[in-house]
């Protein structure tokens, strides 16, 4: 499989060797799905690319369960992933579960989740 360079966004180790904010990466898909999804790394025009369109739950539960996933899988410490009030940015969720987030729903999981 091909591989593609990305600009590495927040310090990532992969295939035992750190890579620094700013550096450049070469992945094939499999590996950048999930630094993609986490926002660790962008593609070459600086920009995560946009969810892959999948198609959400037809089930209300599991949808907010998956968003709920979604927002535990974040990464705390990348202020790019978060508000400034502490909720998580719906762009954010989108990209680990591949279709586009409400702010409500994101709202119902993140209040969910604060328990």
């Amino acid at each position: 499989m091909a591989k593609k360079t990305y600009d590495v966004a927040t310090a990532v180790e992969h295939d035992g060797k750190r890579y620094e904010s700013g550096s450049k990466l070469a992945l094939d898909d499999a590996a950048a799905a999930p630094l993609l999804a986490v926002l660790a790394i962008k593609d070459s025009v600086g920009t995560a690319p946009a969810p892959s369109g999948n198609v959400p739950p037809a089930d209300e539960q599991e949808r907010l369960a998956a968003v709920t996933a979604a927002i535990a899988g974040l990464d705390p410490a990348n202020a790019d992933l978060w508000l400034k009030d502490g909720r998580p940015k719906t762009e954010a969720i989108a990209a680990v579960t591949g279709w586009q987030v409400s702010a409500a729903e994101r709202d119902a999981a993140w209040s969910a989740l604060q328990g």
